[in-house]
């Protein structure tokens, strides 16, 4: 009897296995493994590689000391970023053929920053199973011990090796509330802490290293100070790094802050158009004082039709005063009645001009 069988055979696996024509289609398992300490591997996951009739691992070597700890037996076989595209046919007929897989990465769970995307996703999608047996992660791991908050938080994976691609991501972080989880390598943490110091400031950090290992450590503090403590003790940059940035914390103030600068752009934009509206306003008035000047001046056009479309409300204003002075050029009686008419159209555009930034005023008091 194959290793699979025995494995579905148990209680713990009651779903069925067939396919179409009544043959066994195998189940790919993908199992969380140690991330230092061999003792954290679960029972589970113990018998489902001591199990199955194949171990897909990211390095065959670097798992071969396991599956000696745990007494796996099955053939390893190599699936990596490099060939992991090509392996699916491979696993694929392995599935078809009745033979169970497990999918294993050199420490924790494969997927999360490690490869088998493409498998899992090529496999689903043409109907296989995909079991996932959980266990140690070094994400969940460091923020379980940080004392960040975890209700919630944003997983970055390996930021990028290239400073400007780096920074780029940090400057998306800067108002994020929850709390970022990245990882880093012990040779380039030292230019991740430089970056957070130069783009997110006085943030607080948290950085976990050797997870589960002998020299277990978990420091904490501002990216500068944590920078500070690896200058006199080069041994606190080695091993892989968890990196734990706390969430931005909004600083009283800072959000009417925002929104005066808002109300100052919206304002900005608005007096355009508020000019306009003055402009229109005055010659609507100028039409009920001076009806019979603009009927007779309306052989050659009314003002308003003979205005180019988009000028400004000023212009409006400053055509409107030059009919103005026409008319007081005339002769007759009613050249003085005119005059203050004049004075009474200047006085009025002026308060209307002022009279639609104080009315934004009041509404936002409002």
């Amino acid at each position: 009897m194959s290793r699979s069988r025995t494995l579905h055979d148990s209680p713990r696996h009651s779903s069925p296995r067939s396919g179409p024509g009544g043959e066994t289609i195998g189940v790919l398992y993908v199992v969380a493994t140690p991330i230092g300490n061999l003792d954290d591997i679960s029972v589970r996951a113990r018998q489902t590689l001591c199990g199955v009739d194949l171990i897909a691992a990211e390095d065959t070597r670097h798992s071969a000391r396991l599956m000696q700890h745990i007494g796996a037996t099955a053939p390893l076989v190599s699936v990596h970023d490099h060939n992991e595209s090509a392996r699916v046919e491979m696993l694929c007929e392995r599935l078809q053929a009745g033979q169970d897989v497990a999918l294993i990465s050199d420490a924790g769970t494969p997927l999360i920053c490690d490869p088998g995307y493409h498998v899992v996703n090529a496999l689903r999608s043409r109907g296989l199973r995909v079991v996932p047996i959980p266990g140690p992660c070094a994400l969940i791991t460091a923020l379980s011990a940080a004392g960040l908050p975890t209700d919630r938080f944003r997983f970055e994976g390996f930021p990028s090796a290239k400073r400007v691609a780096r920074q780029s991501l940090l400057k998306t972080l800067r108002a994020e509330a929850a709390t970022v989880v990245m990882y880093e390598s012990p040779h380039r943490i030292r230019y991740l802490l430089e970056d957070i110091v130069e783009v997110l400031g006085d943030r607080s950090l948290v950085l976990a290293r050797e997870l589960t290992k002998t020299f277990e450590t978990f420091l904490s503090g501002s990216a500068a100070e944590l920078l500070a403590l690896m200058e006199e003790d080069s041994d606190q940059t080695r091993g892989e790094f968890v990196v734990m940035i706390g969430g931005h914390v909004a600083v009283e103030g800072a959000e009417d802050e925002d929104r005066r600068a808002d109300d100052e752009e919206e304002e900005d934009q608005q007096q355009g158009r508020d000019g306009v509206g003055v402009g229109e306003e005055l010659h609507t008035l100028l039409d009920a004082g001076h009806g019979g000047e603009h009927e007779a001046g309306g052989q050659d056009g009314d003002h308003r039709d003979r205005q180019p479309p988009g000028l400004a409300g000023g212009e409006h204003v400053v055509e409107a005063s030059g009919d103005l002075q026409g008319s007081q050029a005339e002769g007759g009686g009613g050249a003085e009645q005119r005059r203050e008419d004049g004075d009474d159209v200047d006085g009025l555009a002026g308060a209307l001009r002022h009279a639609a930034p104080q009315e934004r005023t009041e509404r936002a008091r409002h």
